[in-house]
């Protein structure tokens, strides 16, 4: 009978274990860990592999070898890290490698020169690239017209109107139903010379536009400027923020002479205020520049495991994407 006694309280206690664990929020189930934290998001961040790296390069560099790949590596030309036992890379290293290195940045930019057949070295562009590769050399173009013939606000080239639909994603049962969510979508600037004629459509969740009444809007000498609103959490349905803008953006250059431009101020207060390190900032760049050096991440409580060959593209995919 004494043993019947124990089996009872010891499956209540498992069941109040288990139905806490179902209806506390996730931020009270889980305690907070700066280290677990960005171990997660080094892991996402680095999650090229070797083989991805030499494809990309392959495009440009055809006949590029393994020691080429090593050297670059060592020098931090390629950015690198060790995470368990398998060397990955930054996610755009590869591409950065054609910025920083003098020579591969010339022999990209001879490949995707206008001028030549693209096709020959496999390396036609696509999305922005292919639209930044005509669009920036226009913008230029009309700059240095408007330079010349004196016109007010010269620096501004190609208007291009805008219109946006901007989503976020809260999933489901992230939070108990009927829990309030509290979201700020960005809209631009009003104040930046380059976009003009902003035009607010709309803004609500779940597919439903909000009345003006129930939105509040930055003011315009905030740092950033947003459109604040609520929405009540439904059991097993994601909820969905939403807002509609239209504005018209102008592209942007200035013809810097170098022979001009001066050192930074270091007494400015400007200058002191945006170069500062905050504390969590500082903490971050310190760990991140000691791990960017192929060290593996620390182990610990709180930390994660990152032995398993899938880890660096598994944890970024199950926490940081959609």
């Amino acid at each position: 009978m004494a043993m019947k006694r124990k089996e009872i309280v010891l499956w209540t206690l498992v069941a109040v274990a288990l139905a806490a664990n179902i209806w506390l929020p996730r931020q009270m189930r889980y305690k907070y860990s700066w280290d677990k934290d960005l171990a997660q998001r080094l892991a996402t961040e680095f999650c090229a592999t070797r083989e991805d790296v030499k494809e990309y390069i392959q495009k440009y560099v055809p006949d590029v070898t393994d020691e080429q790949i090593d050297k670059w590596t060592a020098s931090g030309e390629l950015e690198a890290m060790q995470i368990g036992k398998r060397t990955m890379y930054f996610t755009a290293a590869a591409r950065n490698l054609f910025r920083i290195n003098p020579e591969l940045a010339a022999i990209k930019a001879a490949a995707d020169s206008k001028d030549e057949d693209l096709s020959k070295s496999g390396t036609s562009l696509s999305g922005h690239e292919a639209i930044d590769a005509v669009t920036i050399p226009e913008i230029k173009r009309q700059v240095l017209e408007n330079l010349a013939d004196g016109k007010e606000n010269p620096y501004f080239a190609l208007p291009k109107r805008m219109k946006v639909t901007f989503t976020l994603t809260v999933h489901a049962n992230t939070l108990r139903p009927g829990q309030t969510l509290r979201c700020w979508l960005p809209l631009p600037r009003q104040d930046v010379a380059r976009q003009t004629d902003f035009k607010f459509i709309e803004a609500g969740a779940n597919g439903a536009a909000y009345p003006v009444e129930q939105l509040t809007f930055s003011e315009p000498s905030h740092p950033h400027s947003s459109v604040y609103m609520e929405a009540k959490t439904v059991k097993n349905k994601p909820t969905v923020f939403h807002e509609i803008f239209e504005y018209t953006s102008s592209g942007e250059w200035h013809p810097i002479d170098p022979s001009k431009v001066l050192a930074y101020n270091v007494n400015n207060p400007e200058y002191k205020e945006y170069t500062a390190e905050r504390e969590q900032q500082a903490q971050g760049r310190r760990r991140f520049s000691h791990r960017r050096h192929r060290e593996p991440l620390p182990s610990g409580q709180g930390d994660l495991h990152l032995d398993r060959q899938d880890i660096p593209v598994g944890i970024g995919q199950r926490l940081f994407h959609n």
